[in-house]
Protein backbone atom coordinates (compact mmCIF):
# COMPACT_ATOMS: atom_id res chain seq x y z
CA UNK A 1 0.00 0.00 0.00
CA UNK A 2 2.63 2.51 1.07
CA UNK A 3 4.82 1.81 -1.97
CA UNK A 4 1.94 2.34 -4.38
CA UNK A 5 0.80 5.44 -2.53
CA UNK A 6 4.28 6.96 -2.58
CA UNK A 7 4.83 6.09 -6.24
CA UNK A 8 1.59 7.85 -7.16
CA UNK A 9 2.53 10.87 -5.05
CA UNK A 10 5.96 10.96 -6.73
CA UNK A 11 4.17 11.00 -10.10
CA UNK A 12 2.45 14.21 -9.03
CA UNK A 13 -0.92 12.87 -7.91
CA UNK A 14 -2.68 14.61 -5.02
CA UNK A 15 -2.62 13.03 -1.57
CA UNK A 16 -6.20 11.86 -2.01
CA UNK A 17 -5.56 10.45 -5.49
CA UNK A 18 -2.50 8.59 -4.23
CA UNK A 19 -4.41 7.15 -1.27
CA UNK A 20 -7.37 6.09 -3.41
CA UNK A 21 -5.03 4.68 -6.05
CA UNK A 22 -3.25 2.53 -3.49
CA UNK A 23 -6.62 1.52 -2.07
CA UNK A 24 -7.79 0.50 -5.53
CA UNK A 25 -4.74 -1.72 -5.82
CA UNK A 26 -5.89 -3.55 -2.70
CA UNK A 27 -9.33 -3.97 -4.25
CA UNK A 28 -7.73 -5.55 -7.30
CA UNK A 29 -5.88 -7.92 -4.99
CA UNK A 30 -9.17 -8.80 -3.27
CA UNK A 31 -10.77 -9.57 -6.65
CA UNK A 32 -7.78 -11.76 -7.52
CA UNK A 33 -8.05 -13.60 -4.20
CA UNK A 34 -11.75 -14.23 -4.86
CA UNK A 35 -11.21 -15.42 -8.44
CA UNK A 36 -7.97 -17.34 -8.22
CA UNK A 37 -7.15 -18.27 -4.63
CA UNK A 38 -10.55 -19.00 -3.06
CA UNK A 39 -11.47 -21.73 -5.59
CA UNK A 40 -8.28 -23.60 -4.64
CA UNK A 41 -9.08 -23.63 -0.91
CA UNK A 42 -11.70 -25.49 1.11
CA UNK A 43 -14.87 -23.36 1.53
CA UNK A 44 -14.47 -23.33 5.30
CA UNK A 45 -11.29 -21.31 4.97
CA UNK A 46 -13.26 -18.18 4.00
CA UNK A 47 -10.36 -16.82 1.96
CA UNK A 48 -12.30 -13.79 0.74
CA UNK A 49 -13.44 -12.85 4.25
CA UNK A 50 -9.96 -13.29 5.72
CA UNK A 51 -8.38 -11.17 3.00
CA UNK A 52 -11.18 -8.62 3.15
CA UNK A 53 -10.83 -8.31 6.93
CA UNK A 54 -7.11 -7.68 6.62
CA UNK A 55 -7.36 -5.01 3.93
CA UNK A 56 -10.48 -3.39 5.34
CA UNK A 57 -8.81 -2.77 8.68
CA UNK A 58 -5.94 -1.03 6.94
CA UNK A 59 -8.18 0.89 4.56
CA UNK A 60 -10.32 2.17 7.44
CA UNK A 61 -7.24 3.60 9.12
CA UNK A 62 -6.16 5.28 5.87
CA UNK A 63 -9.56 6.58 4.74
CA UNK A 64 -11.40 7.40 7.99
CA UNK A 65 -9.64 10.79 8.33
CA UNK A 66 -11.51 11.84 5.19
CA UNK A 67 -14.79 11.89 7.08
CA UNK A 68 -13.85 11.95 10.74
CA UNK A 69 -11.10 14.52 11.01
CA UNK A 70 -9.95 17.92 9.89
CA UNK A 71 -8.70 16.50 6.59
CA UNK A 72 -12.30 16.12 5.43
CA UNK A 73 -12.81 19.86 5.80
CA UNK A 74 -9.84 20.47 3.50
CA UNK A 75 -11.16 18.37 0.62
CA UNK A 76 -12.29 20.14 -2.52
CA UNK A 77 -15.75 19.42 -3.90
CA UNK A 78 -14.28 17.20 -6.63
CA UNK A 79 -12.28 15.27 -4.03
CA UNK A 80 -15.40 14.71 -1.94
CA UNK A 81 -17.10 13.10 -4.92
CA UNK A 82 -14.06 10.95 -5.74
CA UNK A 83 -13.83 9.67 -2.17
CA UNK A 84 -17.60 9.08 -2.06
CA UNK A 85 -17.52 7.16 -5.34
CA UNK A 86 -14.59 5.04 -4.16
CA UNK A 87 -16.36 4.06 -0.92
CA UNK A 88 -19.50 3.20 -2.89
CA UNK A 89 -17.46 1.08 -5.32
CA UNK A 90 -15.77 -0.75 -2.43
CA UNK A 91 -19.05 -1.56 -0.77
CA UNK A 92 -20.51 -2.68 -4.09
CA UNK A 93 -17.61 -5.05 -4.64
CA UNK A 94 -17.64 -6.59 -1.17
CA UNK A 95 -21.42 -6.95 -1.31
CA UNK A 96 -20.89 -9.17 -4.38
CA UNK A 97 -17.81 -11.04 -3.14
CA UNK A 98 -18.87 -11.47 0.50
CA UNK A 99 -22.66 -11.05 0.61
CA UNK A 100 -24.71 -10.84 3.75
CA UNK A 101 -26.41 -14.11 4.64
CA UNK A 102 -29.17 -14.96 7.06
CA UNK A 103 -27.53 -16.76 9.92
CA UNK A 104 -27.70 -16.46 13.65
CA UNK A 105 -24.06 -17.17 14.41
CA UNK A 106 -20.89 -15.61 13.17
CA UNK A 107 -19.10 -18.18 11.02
CA UNK A 108 -15.79 -16.47 11.73
CA UNK A 109 -15.79 -18.19 15.13
CA UNK A 110 -15.04 -21.44 13.30
CA UNK A 111 -11.77 -19.93 12.09
CA UNK A 112 -10.69 -18.72 15.52
CA UNK A 113 -10.37 -15.11 14.36
CA UNK A 114 -12.73 -12.18 14.20
CA UNK A 115 -13.57 -11.34 10.61
CA UNK A 116 -15.31 -8.35 9.10
CA UNK A 117 -19.08 -8.79 9.04
CA UNK A 118 -20.46 -9.98 5.73
CA UNK A 119 -21.87 -7.45 3.29
CA UNK A 120 -20.99 -3.78 2.87
CA UNK A 121 -18.59 -2.15 5.33
CA UNK A 122 -20.65 -0.08 7.78
CA UNK A 123 -17.82 2.38 8.43
CA UNK A 124 -17.53 3.05 4.69
CA UNK A 125 -21.32 3.42 4.36
CA UNK A 126 -21.25 5.98 7.20
CA UNK A 127 -18.28 7.71 5.57
CA UNK A 128 -20.15 7.85 2.26
CA UNK A 129 -23.13 9.52 3.92
CA UNK A 130 -20.86 12.08 5.58
CA UNK A 131 -19.00 12.85 2.35
CA UNK A 132 -22.23 13.24 0.39
CA UNK A 133 -23.66 15.58 3.05
CA UNK A 134 -20.44 17.65 2.97
CA UNK A 135 -20.59 17.73 -0.83
CA UNK A 136 -24.22 18.91 -0.87
CA UNK A 137 -23.48 21.55 1.78
CA UNK A 138 -20.54 22.95 -0.19
CA UNK A 139 -22.42 22.99 -3.47
CA UNK A 140 -25.34 24.76 -1.77
CA UNK A 141 -22.93 27.40 -0.40
CA UNK A 142 -21.43 27.88 -3.87
CA UNK A 143 -24.84 28.33 -5.46
CA UNK A 144 -25.89 30.76 -2.72
CA UNK A 145 -22.69 32.72 -3.35
CA UNK A 146 -23.39 32.87 -7.07
CA UNK A 147 -26.89 34.17 -6.49
CA UNK A 148 -25.64 36.72 -3.96
CA UNK A 149 -23.13 37.95 -6.55
CA UNK A 150 -25.85 38.21 -9.17
CA UNK A 151 -28.13 40.15 -6.81
CA UNK A 152 -25.30 42.46 -5.81
CA UNK A 153 -24.68 43.58 -9.37
CA UNK A 154 -26.35 46.76 -10.47
CA UNK A 155 -28.41 45.96 -13.50
CA UNK A 156 -27.91 48.71 -16.01
CA UNK A 157 -30.17 48.83 -19.00
CA UNK A 158 -28.30 48.46 -22.25
CA UNK A 159 -29.42 49.72 -25.56
CA UNK A 160 -28.99 47.69 -28.70
CA UNK A 161 -27.60 49.05 -31.98
CA UNK A 162 -30.96 50.62 -32.86
CA UNK A 163 -31.15 52.40 -29.50
CA UNK A 164 -33.85 50.21 -27.96
CA UNK A 165 -33.54 49.02 -24.38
Amino acid sequence: FARTQMALADEGHSALAATLGASTRLLADLRTAARRVAPLCPPGWSVVRVYRSAIEGHLRSQLAPLWSGPRGDELEVEELTRAYEWLQAYNGLVARLDPEVDQTEDDSEDLGVALAPRGPCRAFADGSRFLMAAYLERVARQVEGWFASIRARKAEPRADASGRL
